[in-house]
């Protein structure tokens, strides 16, 4: 075992542990590819690849780091082990859904994202959609 794997083994290891303190979700990855025209239908059509299944684990951000601008109160963490995913987030596009508690769906937009250099953890910043 490398060192990459063995740190990767560890990050997924940490997540697993925090989930009795945060909230973890099983989540639907929808990646927006890419958007064309398309003429024949006179508007623009996007591809999305869709990754079912995603363990996340949602955290608050520290309320330090919270400016309003662009950080807001609502926006959350979404911690997500390397190798849990075999693409590369990204922000622009890209969304997280998954059903509440409450029976509702609820829609989160990829706002920035960030990794470690052994890509081990990424680290999402991730906005309600309204």
């Amino acid at each position: 075992m490398g060192l990459k794997s063995a740190i990767r083994a560890a990050t997924k290891a940490g997540i697993e542990a925090i989930g009795d303190l945060a909230k973890v979700k099983s989540v639907t990855y929808k990646q927006l590819v890419e958007a064309a025209y398309d003429a024949t239908l006179g508007q623009t059509v996007a591809k999305i690849n869709v990754y079912p299944n995603l363990t996340i684990t949602f955290v608050d951000f520290d309320r330090r780091l919270i400016d309003g601008q662009n950080i807001l109160p609502t926006d959350q963490r979404a911690l997500i082990a390397g190798d849990e995913i075999q693409f590369k987030p990204e922000s622009g596009g890209d969304t997280v859904e998954f059903i509440n508690d409450f029976n509702v769906l609820e829609e989160w937009e990829v706002v920035n994202v960030k990794t470690d250099p052994a890509a081990a953890l990424w680290d999402l910043q991730v906005r309600r959609r309204k």
